[in-house]
């Protein structure tokens, strides 16, 4: 009777185990339709959205343990094309977005890179037979556009924490930065300005002459 009792429990464990199984094997299926669903999405893909998707990201998410090796990654996509006349891309795995975090750390973590950067299906190897996200050999490619300046990725830069802070969680930066051929096909060179800044400092170094130039003002109105 012993004996059949234990076969009885080792036969439940089997299922368990097994209902275990379909369970996670349920639940990646639906981490990777929510991914291409993510990635599908339509977004307004601009500095100012990507500014506020990083911001977004690093204040709910910054603290958590998958968070440190996707903002690595991320800031040395931005610093590698800061200054830059050539299009860099940051090439990564999939899973990165379904196995660093929930789906709400996953939709934040593809806005911070898609709400700004370009998908650049032509890097990611696929050879136009559409590997399917969960995929070992599948990859994800990003590159910024042209008219991104230095001083818009200087302002997204500004949201993520530094370098250092990031590398105390003893981890480094998730995916690769590609820099030969990310450029693309038949696009004119990349202009490494700093953009508003720029005009911002001309506005600055006018304000001055407009200060003088109201004092003088004044000066004749008490004269006369």
């Amino acid at each position: 009777m012993g004996g059949g009792d234990f076969v009885g429990d080792y036969g439940s464990v089997q299922d368990r185990n097994a209902e275990r199984s379909r369970f996670h094997a349920d639940l990646a299926e639906s981490q990777w339709h929510t991914l291409g669903d993510l990635l599908e999405r339509k977004r307004s893909s601009n500095p100012r959205s990507m500014l506020v998707a990083v911001k977004k990201f690093v204040t709910g998410h910054g603290k958590g343990l998958g968070s440190a090796p996707f903002l690595l990654g991320l800031r040395a996509f931005l610093e590698a094309q800061r200054g830059g006349t050539e299009c860099v891309a940051w090439v990564l795995s999939p899973a990165v977005f379904t196995q660093s975090g929930g789906e709400i750390w996953m939709r934040d973590a593809v806005d911070a890179i898609a709400s700004g950067a370009d998908r650049r299906v032509d890097l990611e190897g696929d050879d136009g037979n559409d590997i399917p996200l969960s995929d070992a050999d599948k990859r994800l490619a990003w590159s910024l556009p042209l008219q991104f300046r230095d001083g818009d990725i200087d302002e997204v830069l500004s949201q993520i924490p530094s370098k250092a802070r990031l590398e105390d969680a003893g981890c480094g930066p998730t995916g690769e930065i590609v820099r030969h051929g990310a450029h693309p096909p038949g696009a004119p060179a990349r202009t490494a300005g700093t953009g508003k800044r720029r005009g911002c400092r001309a506005r600055c170094c006018f304000l001055p002459f407009l200060f003088v130039a109201a004092t003088v003002c004044c000066v004749v109105v008490l004269v006369r």
